[in-house]
């Protein structure tokens, strides 16, 4: 607000969002999310090896946590699981 306190100089962060379904999204905005999340997302088995290999050795190394999920694995963390982060939950 300004400096009396009651005009509004402007907003942090606001978002103006609308539902919409799958079938309404742009095809770009599926293949930018895909190919930000996961790759080969469209040609994998929904695990990736390489991935969980190269994270559990940085993590058990003491590097940086790193994650290896494939959006497919996300989603069944999310349907499923809890958020609890451990390698019992991980297997």
């Amino acid at each position: 607000y300004y400096a009396d306190g009651k005009t509004e100089a402007g907003r942090f962060a606001t978002q103006d969002r609308t539902s919409i379904s799958y079938d309404e999204m742009p095809d770009s905005i599926k293949d930018a999310v895909v190919a930000a999340e996961n790759q080969s997302f469209w040609s994998d088995s929904g695990l990736d090896p390489k991935g969980i290999a190269r994270a559990f050795f940085n993590n058990a190394s003491g590097d940086d946590t790193q994650g290896a999920s494939t959006i497919t694995q996300q989603y069944v963390k999310v349907l499923y699981l809890t958020q609890e982060r451990s390698y019992e939950r991980k297997v």
